[in-house]
């Protein structure tokens, strides 16, 4: 007889498959999403506060998954309290990466009733990561998050894939919130929307939020969803980004290739070519 758990795991995969079969077909017809050209100086100008630079005397390490669901991230996590991961589904590999480092992890995810996988250190809320507490039967904010856990510490890692609020949820926050968090890694969605100059905008104040007191320090295109192109330039669809805390390194230029070694295509169906564009910043 088959439990509850292992019904819910077979139908998480079912829909994964076939998300992935979809997205293949419609890379196989068309790999670009092409806008007005136009719109090139608008996506440089948004992407600029995302160029990379090299935390000094620090190297980095692929946390999680493979594939999607694992980002590489600095190799320096001694002293942190806990990690908050925003978006569960059906991957937790990142989160038992950081168990297995001992390292306990709230989990907030509102459209599963657990994560696939347990471990001792996971702390599962059934919350959707929102703008003001309360606006959702399972809302909250990430403000009044950090606040009720501050038992914990104040040196905390931060995940958050939660397919396309991550936009309005860094937008609104206050960037002095972020500053408990020593990385943030996040998978950002939809940049084709650049031709909607509301949502540019509000991008635009989410970048602007994130890199107040964090600086990027690696990127890697999801290559699941297809470029964006314009006049030339072309920029992934969906990106995963990590940041570090300014006050925590020291940072200077660098030369790295990206994707690097750590790297490792979303889909083992299509290649994981260089994001050229970040020369453009």
């Amino acid at each position: 007889m088959r439990s509850p758990g292992n019904e819910n795991r077979l139908v998480a995969r079912w829909n994964r498959f076939w998300s992935t079969a979809r997205y293949v077909w419609s890379k196989l017809r068309n790999d670009k999403v092409r806008l007005d050209p136009g719109l090139k100086d608008v996506l440089l100008t948004l992407l600029k506060p995302l160029k990379p630079m090299r935390a000094e005397g620090i190297g980095k390490v692929r946390v999680g998954e493979s594939r999607d669901g694992g980002y590489v991230m600095l190799d320096d996590f001694a002293g942190i309290a806990a990690a908050f991961s925003f978006g569960i589904g059906p991957d937790v590999s990142w989160d038992e990466a950081l168990a297995a480092r001992g390292i306990p992890v709230f989990q907030f995810d509102h459209t599963v009733a657990g994560p696939p996988a347990p471990h001792d250190l996971f702390r599962f809320h059934p919350i959707r990561l929102g703008l003001e507490p309360g606006t959702g039967p399972l809302t909250d904010t990430l403000a009044h998050l950090v606040e009720i856990n501050s038992a914990v510490g104040d040196d905390l890692l931060l995940k958050v894939d939660i397919e396309n609020d991550e936009w309005e949820v860094f937008a609104r926050v206050n960037p002095e919130v972020l500053t408990a968090f020593r990385q943030i890694v996040c998978e950002f969605h939809g940049l084709h929307q650049v031709s909607d100059p509301q949502w540019t905008e509000r991008a635009a104040r989410a970048f602007a939020h994130l890199t107040s007191h964090h600086q990027v320090v690696h990127l890697h295109r999801n290559n699941i969803a297809p470029w964006v192109a314009a006049a030339g330039l072309e920029v992934p669809m969906v990106m995963e980004i990590t940041f570090a805390r300014k006050g925590s390194y020291q940072f200077s230029e660098t030369r790295e290739p990206f994707p690097g070694p750590l790297d490792k295509s979303s889909t083992r169906f299509f290649p994981d070519p260089p994001l050229d564009f970040l020369r453009q910043l």
